[in-house]
């Protein structure tokens, strides 16, 4: 309330000191923190003269409960947005670290390597996600997609039809994969087989 009575009045330094007693709080529960956080993200101008402090909250905000998914969520966001790709790095592997089977954290862990472009980590994330989850659907799709941009287009062939082989009645993953193997046939010189699988994705659709 005091944060918000000096925001008014236009007494921008004694808002962020509250705010960040707010944001530091272990008396207020994570998602109303976030809650807050996401507002504030979403405040257009405010946001823009105010980086630099906002920036701090964020910092403040991770720190404050860095293990719960719901700052950590908007924290990575918020970091890999500003171009902080480190500390959105950071921040998964953290959460993979302290929680293993959170499939979410590890496929935007792979998102990121991938918006990155950095194809070997991607191969090497996703190879681990895909040995411990169930269904790996999105992790081929991704290791697939990072094979194929090193050039590597029998592992990628490989990796979609797995994809084929778990879901073999999905028509958007049978669309997906043979469309993909048949750029893939073609890129090996191998004509034939592409129009094949063209053909198999035209009866898809």
């Amino acid at each position: 309330g005091a944060a918000h009575i000096y925001r008014a009045q236009g007494k921008y330094d004694k808002y962020f000191e509250n705010i960040g007693n707010f944001i530091k709080s272990n008396g207020v529960p994570a998602q109303t923190k976030a809650g807050y956080m996401q507002e504030l993200l979403g405040s257009g101008q405010f946001f823009q003269t105010f980086a630099p402090q906002i920036d701090t909250l964020m910092n403040e905000l991770y720190n404050s409960n860095p293990t719960d998914s719901t700052i950590t969520g908007l924290s990575a966001a918020y970091f890999y947005q500003t171009g902080q790709v480190d500390k959105a790095l950071g921040v998964y592997e953290a959460i993979i670290e302290e929680y293993p089977d959170d499939m979410s954290a590890a496929f935007n862990l792979c998102l990121i390597y991938y918006y990155a472009q950095d194809w070997d980590n991607v191969i090497n994330c996703t190879t681990t996600a895909i040995q411990r989850f169930e269904e790996p659907l999105d992790f081929l799709q991704i290791r697939g997609i990072a094979f194929w941009q090193l050039k590597e287009y029998d592992s990628s062939m490989e990796d979609y039809l797995s994809m084929l082989a778990i879901a073999p009645k999905d028509s958007a993953v049978k669309l997906n994969c043979y469309t993909a193997l048949g750029d893939l046939y073609h890129l090996k010189g191998d004509a034939r087989q592409a129009y094949k699988c063209y053909d198999k994705a035209l009866r898809v659709n």
